[in-house]
């Protein structure tokens, strides 16, 4: 006899995985690489520590610019610093949506812009399936 516990589990090994749509790109050499298409959770949830990683130096500037006047506006007391902080909660959360929609399309401008080129779009399990599926259609 089975547990009812058993049913769940056979039920997720059963289930497919989600697939995701990646752009293949390759450089001068042949490289390829895989960037998805769609929502960049990194993005989204660590805004100036992605924008450095990704060297968007705009955007990691803007960050530091924001989380400066923050930090340097906190001990005042006027009704003028809070309204500051209020205002820039805000564009903090409309930077943070913006970054998460738009993050891999910053990421694929910049490596068009480094001379990567576009060379199909695929569906895939994950960025490595995404490279092989890239590698079959390039050879």
């Amino acid at each position: 006899m089975t547990s009812p516990l058993a049913a769940p589990r056979a039920a997720r090994i059963a289930a497919p995985c989600s697939m995701h749509s990646y752009y293949i790109y390759c450089d001068r050499k042949g490289r390829l690489l895989a960037v998805a298409a769609g929502w960049n959770w990194p993005a989204f949830l660590y805004g100036g520590f992605w924008a450095v990683r990704q060297q968007h130096w705009k955007i990691a500037g803007a960050y530091a610019l924001g989380l400066m006047v923050f930090v340097l506006s906190a001990n005042q007391s006027a009704p003028l610093a809070h309204m500051l902080h209020v205002w820039l909660c805000l564009m903090g959360a409309v930077a943070a949506v913006f970054l998460g929609s738009h993050g891999n399309d910053l990421i694929r401008e910049r490596y068009r812009r480094a001379g990567y080129r576009l060379v199909r779009q695929v569906e895939a399990r994950s960025a490595s399936e995404a490279v092989l599926a890239g590698r079959r259609s390039v050879s």
